[in-house]
């Protein structure tokens, strides 16, 4: 008997929908129920008394087919069900009719499940004699009540029916959110008190009920509910007497299996008032970004200024007391315009921040600028900077650049600052299948500072925290470096996370998910310096104007200066520029606005200029570029030299003197030097002598190292190694106009990282005796000037 306990068991939904089948079919669904849990109450209340009549049968004797002795029970059984149908005014003629649909529904269950012949008849012979047995308890029940008993029975179950009717109106009027009832032809049959108040009026709660539904508003809002979704939820306006109200929209179909009411139900939620709040409290976060945005401006346009005028005072002839004077007006400046960018960028990201802006971008490029920037601080220290990326990953990658670049910086310059001696590494690595989807990489930061608090150190992350792991003075800064990375690493869809070095010192890790680059380009020469370029500086602020003009002629270009939008128009018409260099926020015409008018002009020559744009939030002039008003480069607020020559460099080697490198690396004869010296020359007459003197002493002391460093990447044959020390050796050389040896160092960074034949030992003994012989040049050269 297991075998059909386990067949009952296992296929109780299954008799449900065979039992609805029948009953809708044959007609006697009119009294049932019309919910599925009350339909499976009644298949467990019969499965229920089967079961238990099996396991109780007296198989012992052979002469009793069947049940045998159970059948007592079922017979019991068959009276309590006549019993409880006839109190609910069931005719027999009905319940009997329906009976015979449930022991089809058991018979059907064995017929379509495959089993022996067997033990298919022995279950039949079950089924038949348990419901035989319903009906004899059922019929003998029935018939034994008198007329006065059967009467007694209907009165106190119509009271009962009117009392529970009564009851879910009452809830139904009560429900606080409207609710309209539609027929299967979408005519409204109910409506609750809350619903009648919206479409009749302020009336007595049931008035819907004992009344008529007769409303041309009701009608017109309902097909146009009906017209948004016949099913689901949304939001819209609906008009009620009150006037038009938001509401959020819930349609759904009346859940009848017996479909005896094919209806649909409408619930209304009004969300007018917490629309509007949304409204506000958008509005206010608009207004706020606006002064934030406003105040970024107004705040590091001063701050750029004052920096830019010290670093051009620096550059001019001054006594020890004065250079000192002027260092420490930048050092003060630079910490000033850190703190003020981080409460900025911090007040910035707490009212939602900006959108990512996805684009390709170089990896190891994008590393190289990051080390660039606390290159000195990390030099004055003694530390050394160190950058692994894993060979397996693309060498171009698609993501926000910009908020990459900030969290890379963020991390790298408090690595400097909590770091005396060692070194500090920048690491990429592709995150394992396994634990991210294909696509993620691990940024990570590691130094040998002072290493992490002993416990948990998420509580790094919160704004306006710092740690000192010595209980000496904190480092300054006002503690929104990391708080800032955590909102911007979560905006990217990432993940921030910091632990202890095990070789003492600590690491942050930066997991981002990044695309693969929309197509991987060829790789180009790096561009030359391009010099004697004509730029129009477009700002309303006169000291902008005067460092940028500064600036500019001391790269080498030469720059014309204008107010406003209107006169840079006209200055493109009267005469020729190379680049437009605009600042973003000015009064009447933006920069943005003026690259499309610039862009709309008819003259071609003039709509086709690279356009620069200076802003203190590049990330925000990022995202809202696009089409027309689409800069060719974005610099930020404050910028030196350097910023302005890589931007520069970037955008005019087609357009100005720029040339591309030949095919094949070219070797550096004794006439190089001769050449270079010439240039260096002229370079030292607008840098100014105490400039010129700190760049070569730097080259000086650099050098022996940087060829050192070349020699064991040779030896070892360790490209990205040979890289760096090329790099290196091109930026240094680049700096003093040493052109042509600069270019043939980035050759050899070129090969290295193309994977092409690096370096013979004869190669690098010919460019450490050309250095080495630059550089002797080089420090007798400053001693006569």
């Amino acid at each position: 008997m297991k075998t059909l306990e386990t067949l009952i068991v296992e296929n109780e939904d299954w008799l449900v929908d065979r039992v609805v089948q029948y009953a809708v079919e044959r007609g006697y669904s009119e009294y049932t129920s019309t919910l599925r849990e009350a339909w499976r109450a009644s298949i467990c209340g019969l499965s229920g008394p089967i079961l238990e009549a099996i396991a109780a049968a007296d198989t012992t004797s052979p002469r009793e087919a069947g049940f045998g002795r159970a059948r007592n029970s079922i017979v019991e059984f068959g009276v309590e069900q006549a019993l409880r149908h006839r109190a609910r005014g069931v005719q027999l003629t009905d319940f009997l009719g329906l009976l015979k649909y449930y022991r089809r529904a058991y018979l059907d269950l064995i017929y379509e499940n495959q089993m022996p012949e067997a033990d298919a008849r022995r279950y039949r012979d079950y089924f038949l004699d348990f419901f035989d047995h319903v009906e004899i308890g059922l019929c003998g029940e029935w018939n034994s009540a008198s007329n006065a008993d059967r009467l007694r029975d209907l009165q106190n179950r119509a009271r009962n029916l009117t009392n529970e009717k009564n009851k879910y109106l009452t809830i139904f009027e009560s429900i606080r959110e409207p609710v309209v009832l539609l027929d299967a032809n979408h005519r409204p049959t109910h409506l609750n008190h809350a619903a009648h108040r919206l479409f009749y009026g302020d009336v007595a709660p049931g008035a819907s009920y004992y009344g008529a539904l007769n409303s041309p508003l009701l009608n017109a809002q309902i097909a146009a509910l009906l017209e948004g979704a016949s099913e689901g939820s949304y939001d819209t306006v609906v008009e009620t007497l009150s006037g038009p109200r938001e509401f959020n929209v819930n349609i759904q179909k009346m859940l009848d299996i017996s479909h005896k009411f094919d209806g649909t139900v409408i619930i209304l939620n009004d969300v007018s008032e917490y629309k509007r709040a949304l409204r506000r409290a958008e509005a206010a976060d608009h207004a706020k970004s606006t002064f934030l945005a406003a105040m970024s401006h107004e705040i590091r346009t001063p701050i750029a200024g004052v920096l830019g005028l010290a670093r051009l005072l620096r550059d001019t002839p001054l006594s020890p007391d004065q250079s000192r004077h002027v260092d420490g007006i930048i050092s003060s400046g630079e910490l000033l315009a850190g703190v003020v960018g981080d409460i900025l960028d911090f007040s910035q990201a707490e009212v939602g921040g900006r959108v990512p802006v996805p684009e390709d971008f170089d990896l190891a490029g994008l590393i190289r600028q990051v080390l660039m920037v606390v290159d000195r601080p990390a030099a004055e220290k003694g530390l050394r900077l160190e950058t692994q990326i894993a060979p397996d990953l693309p060498a171009k990658l698609r993501g926000d650049t910009s908020m990459i670049r900030q969290v890379l910086l963020n991390l790298s310059h408090n690595a400097v600052k909590f770091t005396e001696t060692g070194e500090i590494t920048v690491r990429v690595t592709p995150l394992a299948v396994e634990t991210r989807p294909d696509g993620w990489v691990r940024f990570e930061v590691i130094d040998t500072g002072v290493g992490l608090p002993d416990g948990p150190s998420d509580w790094l992350f919160d704004p306006f925290t710092q740690h000192d792991r010595h209980g000496g003075t904190l480092k300054g800064g006002v503690g929104l470096g990391l708080a800032i990375c955590r909102k911007i690493v979560a905006s990217l869809g990432g993940e921030i996370r910091c632990g202890a070095n095990p070789d003492g010192g600590s690491v942050f890790e930066v997991d981002l998910p990044l695309e693969l680059a929309a197509s991987e380009a060829e790789p180009i020469a790096p561009p030359s310096e391009p010099v004697g370029a004509r730029v129009l500086v477009v700002d309303d602020d006169e000291v902008n104007r005067a460092v940028a003009t500064g600036f500019l002629e001391k790269l080498g270009h030469v720059a014309t200066s204008v107010a406003s939008a209107a006169d840079a128009i006209e200055q493109l018409r009267s005469g020729t520029f190379d680049l437009v260099l605009s600042d973003n926020r000015m009064p009447g015409v933006s920069g943005l606005e003026l690259v499309a008018q610039i862009r709309a002009l008819p003259e071609s020559p003039i709509s086709d200029v690279p356009i620069v744009i200076v802003t203190a939030s590049v990330g925000d002039v990022k995202a809202g570029a696009t089409g027309g008003t689409a800069p060719d480069g974005v610099l930020g607020k404050p910028y030196d030299t350097e910023d302005l020559s890589r931007a520069i460099r970037h955008l005019l080697p087609a357009h100005c003197l720029a040339e591309t490198r030949s095919e094949a690396p070219s070797e550096v004869t004794a006439s190089v030097a001769d050449t270079d010296l010439s240039a260096l020359r002229q370079h030292m007459s607008y840098l100014g002598p105490d400039r010129s003197q700190r760049i070569i002493n730097a080259f000086a002391t650099s050098t022996p190292a940087r060829l050192e460093a070349l020699r064991n990447g040779v030896s070892r044959e360790d490209r990205q190694e040979v890289s760096a020390a090329a790099h290196a050796i091109a930026g240094s050389t680049g700096m003093l106009g040493l052109n042509e040896i600069s270019q043939w160092a980035r050759d050899i960074e070129t090969r290295a990282d193309e994977g092409e034949e690096i370096l013979s030992v004869e190669e690098v003994s010919r460019l450490e005796l050309q250095l080495l012989d630059l550089r002797a040049r080089l420090l007798e050269l400053s001693a006569r000037s």
